[in-house]
């Protein structure tokens, strides 16, 4: 578990990525289900000096045969997405693996911890579909 400090240096590490982030997923209006923004079918994403093709498939195992809804390869700079799930689960892998993208890059102990980052992940999702207005305001 990292700490309030230590979470509020890794947000802002990630508020960064934020507008490139709603450029780049769905996003359904929770009161009428509408989507407001979609996730291009290929697409990249910058991470510091690398660029992260992000790509959609219907399904991703890992080596031992295990189903995954996301998958980040930084060593061929892609993140992957099963696109067999509903949309709000494509949105929050691609944070999530968004989230390993940043800490990978800046070398974060929270990278080695899933449930960290699985936890981050949710949290930033549910603020972007709870706040939108945030993300369209010029000066925050």
């Amino acid at each position: 578990m990292c700490s309030y400090k230590e979470a509020v240096k890794i947000l802002r590490k990630f508020s960064k990525s934020l507008e490139e982030l709603q450029r780049n997923m769905k996003i359904i209006d929770s009161n009428t289900g509408e989507i407001i923004e979609e996730i291009p079918e290929n697409n990249k994403v910058k991470i510091g000096y690398k660029e992260y093709e992000i790509v959609k498939e219907p399904e991703l195992f890992n080596d031992k045969r295990q189903e995954l809804l996301g998958e980040a390869d930084h060593n061929i700079e892609t993140i992957r997405i099963a696109s067999k799930f509903k949309q709000n689960i494509q949105n929050q892998a691609f944070i999530h693996e968004l989230l390993h993208t940043i800490a990978e890059k800046n070398r974060l102990e929270v990278n080695n911890n899933e449930n960290e980052i699985d936890a981050l992940a949710t949290g930033i999702y549910e603020a972007i579909l709870d706040n939108p207005h945030i993300f369209t305001m010029k000066d925050i």
